[in-house]
């Protein structure tokens, strides 16, 4: 895959999947997950297929994953930046930030 398709593809999944992926241990913090048990899935989480997520790798960064999907050509800084929208910003500023994304990183921004 190359950057314009994987930004389509988690374009198009954060905006309808529309939550964040994270696990609750306390009722004052969360924190981000790849996959959670609810099924949800991070910008990187979707990039990863459901046959070869594996609960380990909550423990590893983004380029690590990356690297074992063979996604590790893409460029880190692009990938960081879809990370952090999931990660760092309420969810009604997720389109906003990707388009902010898109033309960073000069995509094209196509949500469906």
């Amino acid at each position: 895959m190359n950057e314009q398709e994987v930004f389509d593809k988690v374009v198009n999944h954060l905006l309808k999947q529309n939550k964040k992926a994270a696990k609750f241990p306390s009722p004052y913090r969360s924190e981000c997950m790849y996959k959670n048990s609810e099924g949800l899935k991070c910008a990187i989480g979707c990039l990863i297929p459901d046959d070869k997520y594996q609960p380990y790798m909550e423990n590893m960064r983004s380029d690590e994953i990356l690297n074992e999907i063979g996604l590790g050509k893409l460029n880190i800084n692009f990938i960081d930046e879809l990370q952090k929208t999931h990660d760092h910003f309420m969810v009604r500023e997720w389109g906003e930030r990707l388009k902010h994304i898109a033309e960073k990183f000069n995509l094209v921004y196509r949500a469906k």
